[in-house]
């Protein structure tokens, strides 16, 4: 299987993918935005090389999760099943 970073990652965030994940949205603020609230239970779809933009520094042996029972779809950005 070929894999690549512009293929779209879905993924059901934990509380711990979703801590993380307002954690990074916190940092794009400007007046009148609200903070971001993402709960456990949230899908996130976006290119894979944004996943691990946002979630690497929290991916380790022994980490806490962030992804539901640690399972990521992928979807090719050519169009087809990757």
């Amino acid at each position: 299987m070929n894999v690549n970073l512009n293929d779209r990652a879905t993924v059901t965030l934990t509380s711990t993918g979703a801590a993380t994940y307002n954690r990074y949205l916190s940092q794009f603020t400007y007046p009148g935005r609200q903070e971001p609230n993402k709960k456990a239970g949230y899908v996130l779809s976006t290119q894979l090389w944004e996943l691990f933009k946002i979630f690497g520094d929290s991916i380790y042996m022994g980490c806490n999760v962030p992804f539901e029972n640690n399972v990521m779809e992928i979807s090719s950005c050519f169009g087809e099943s990757a």
